[in-house]
């Protein structure tokens, strides 16, 4: 069975801005002040409201959260709680320090002739800097809104917490929830972003792409934000990416890889540290995995057929987990240190 930790980045979402698609309505511009452009009061207020919910989360006291949630999402809490509570097993002992605060007044603006809210799009201009955040949130009612960023430090794994809050009179209510790892394999976004530009250097090039990924993953708060570092993070990585991965492996577009037996046909690819180590986590199309002796060998070929395709992958990985999807079956997964992998293949 695939570890939950190993499915895609964990994140425990609940927030209208997803209820509807962004299709291709013009975007409305609406206001965004940042901390440095707030009055002291507003700052105030939305850190220590932000602050106090992230301690409840760590606390895991969905009681007292649930009472500061707008009403549409207090009625019905049960997903709210078990996300939580995930997040909060994660936050014992961490010591909550706000980072980022934003104002995002959205008071303006109106439904569509269907019924629809438009797409609204803040742009917030960082004082003396050509730097610019930006968020573009698709079917946000009319309010005002605050998005502050926690970092949960003095942990050994440190995580970040995004809170969206709305302005239901003079109180700022929990209307979104976005927890995820500030780190991978004991490293940070940045760091991922400098190794990634070494490896290119030496032309170790799919090394290089999927240490982007990793610090593109780490440094992303949550999805509907953009912002001048990540398009200069994400305008790097297209560039050293290998032929093989434009476009990046998918169902649709999946990346063949030659082994000794058989071609592997990889339709996904990224990282995951779950195991303690960074390691490169692939998936693979299958017939069928209902034999573990048989899919564990077809696993340790896919393996073997990427070392052998992409021989710099051990001096940046701890090791390989190869996930094999087959139609109305289970995935079937294992990882094997890369040095365990070589000493198979001989």
């Amino acid at each position: 069975m695939l570890p939950s930790m190993l499915r895609r980045r964990v994140l425990w979402l609940w927030m209208f801005v997803f209820a509807a698609a962004a299709g291709t309505r013009p975007l409305v511009a609406e206001t965004c002040i940042t901390q440095s452009q707030m009055a002291a009061p507003d700052r105030g207020a939305l850190a220590d409201a932000a602050r106090s919910f992230a301690l409840n989360v760590a606390a895991d006291n969905t009681p007292a959260l649930r009472t500061a949630t707008i009403p549409q999402y207090a009625q019905d809490f049960e997903g709210i709680a078990n996300s939580v509570t995930s997040a909060a097993a994660h936050l014992k002992g961490a010591q909550m320090v706000v980072r980022s605060v934003y104002i995002l007044d959205a008071s303006s603006l109106k439904q569509e002739p269907d019924g629809r809210m438009p797409t609204a799009q803040f742009f917030c201009s960082l004082n003396n800097s050509p730097s610019d955040t930006n968020f573009t949130i698709p079917g946000l009612p009319p309010g005002k809104y605050g998005l502050v960023i926690v970092d949960a430090k003095g942990i050994a794994a440190p995580w970040q917490m995004t809170f969206v809050l709305q302005q239901v009179q003079s109180r700022w209510l929990l209307a979104g929830f976005f927890p995820k790892p500030s780190t991978a394999a004991g490293h940070d976004g940045v760091w991922y972003w400098t190794q990634a530009r070494g490896y290119a250097k030496k032309s170790e090039n799919w090394n290089a792409w999927l240490y982007y990924q990793t610090a593109e993953r780490l440094l992303v708060p949550v999805d509907f934000v953009n912002s001048t570092n990540l398009e200069k993070l994400r305008s790097e990585a297209q560039a050293v990416a290998p032929a093989d991965l434009k476009p990046q492996p998918s169902a649709a577009h999946p990346l063949a890889v030659k082994g000794s037996v058989e071609t592997f046909m990889v339709t996904s690819l990224g990282t995951d540290d779950a195991l303690g180590g960074l390691d490169v986590v692939a998936h693979i199309t299958a017939t069928d995995t209902s034999d573990p002796v048989a899919s564990r060998k077809r696993n340790v070929q896919a393996m073997q057929a990427l070392l052998t395709a992409h021989p710099e992958l051990p001096q940046a990985f701890h090791g390989l987990w190869i996930f094999a999807d087959a139609p109305g079956k289970s995935p079937f997964g294992i990882e094997l240190p890369m040095a365990q992998i070589a000493a198979a293949a001989q």
